[in-house]
């Protein structure tokens, strides 16, 4: 008599392609035993609809059984690809989870663009706090899937937060620079943003201010406009009251790159070199 599952682990062959190579019937005993049988067994025969009927038995028996994350790792790979078992098993991997580091874990093992990535997805994103941890969650994510989608709306939704929260032109600062590109968020942020701008603009008093207002102030947008008159404004009231080297050296370099007030910052500082 062949000893088959002595001779399947010696020679590295799975015990159904030995029994189907020596016409013996197959043994559904394990998962790895209807596993190997649903392989070996012809497209739509008998023999591999009663081992996938087995197969979903025994998975089912793994899944209510596991209790910790390493035996429902295990349920989820031994279930069959595509099946209700898959899901189930997923379901009870995120129901142990206690972290955002295990709904990532799970995340990263559930197979791309399937109902068990989307629910691994909505796990990860119950746990996240911030909107770093949203958008980490949401690189993960392929093109146009369900999780990107489902992550977008989630860094929406603290975009709106961050932004209806902001009270300083720094707050605003951030919110605009995290917000996702093309969204009414951004809109939302880059007119709060303007917002302050504004504000900072009409508050300055000092060529230092008006030039930090200028440098944060939203490109394109006529408050970085209006701050750069007004620091060529305090520049030329500094060029113009430069009675020494060291003052006119100073209006130089506080002046606007490539503006008439750092030209005649220059013409000014040469003067002060005539023979």
């Amino acid at each position: 008599m062949i000893d088959v599952q002595a001779m399947s682990q010696a020679e590295g062959i799975s015990e159904a392609a030995i029994r189907k190579a020596l016409g013996m019937p197959n043994v559904l005993a394990t998962l790895e035993q209807v596993r190997s049988a649903y392989n070996c067994a012809p497209a739509g025969s008998e023999d591999q609809k009663l081992a996938m009927a087995k197969w979903r038995e025994f998975s089912a028996q793994e899944i209510a059984a596991a209790t910790t994350l390493e035996q429902a790792h295990k349920a989820y790979s031994s279930a069959r690809s595509g099946s209700e078992e898959k899901v189930l098993a997923m379901a009870k991997l995120l129901s142990l989870c206690m972290t955002i580091a295990d709904a990532k874990n799970v995340y990263d093992s559930a197979i791309r663009r399937s109902a068990e990535k989307k629910l691994a997805m909505i796990k990860l994103l119950s746990f996240c706090t911030t909107i770093e941890q949203v958008q980490n969650a949401h690189a993960t994510a392929s093109h146009e899937s369900d999780e990107e989608k489902l992550s977008m709306a989630k860094w929406r939704e603290f975009s709106a937060q961050e932004i209806a929260a902001a009270t300083t032109l720094e707050q605003a600062r951030k919110a605009y620079d995290r917000v996702p590109d093309g969204t009414e968020e951004e809109a939302l942020a880059k007119a709060k943003l303007r917002e302050f701008s504004a504000q900072e603009i009409t508050a300055a008093t000092t060529l230092e201010q008006a030039r930090e207002a200028h440098n944060r102030a939203p490109h394109g947008t006529k408050e970085r406009m209006a701050a750069m008159i007004k620091w060529r404004e305090f520049s030329a009231q500094e060029i113009a009251a430069a009675t020494t080297l060291e003052q006119a050296r100073k209006a130089y370099e506080n002046a606007p790159n490539d503006s008439e007030e750092q030209e005649l910052a220059l013409i000014k500082l040469a003067s002060f070199y005539e023979k």
